[in-house]
């Protein structure tokens, strides 16, 4: 009887089996350990967040005590504004509520 071979497992980058190139996956691997260490947290979510009920993130996600006015709304406005389309701009201000614009007119005011 021969000896048992060893499993050959697929490249987790490239997913060949043996790895197509060795060099450009490894430099992928060290590029993610890199990313994550560096990576920031995004201060709207509460510490522990991915130990929360999703009922409880909901919430937190969604009070308005906590957030003045949602990110999807800044960035938007701010893409709107960086596009320099002065009449699209003003439709879409017509859409938001008072406290938006007044949360918006805030924003670009500091």
């Amino acid at each position: 009887m021969s000896a048992p071979q060893a499993q050959i497992r697929p490249c987790s980058v490239c997913g060949c089996t043996p790895c197509a190139s060795r060099t450009f996956c490894q430099i992928c691997r060290e590029a993610d350990r890199t990313a994550a260490r560096h990576r920031k947290l995004d201060h709207d979510l509460p510490p522990k967040w991915d130990e929360m009920q999703l009922g409880a993130l909901w919430e937190h996600l969604n009070d308005p005590r906590c957030h003045r006015i949602p990110k999807s709304i800044v960035d938007t406005f701010e893409h709107l504004m960086r596009q320099g389309n002065r009449e699209r701009l003003k439709a879409w201000l017509a859409e938001r509520t008072v406290a938006e614009r007044r949360a918006l007119r805030k924003l670009v005011e500091k």
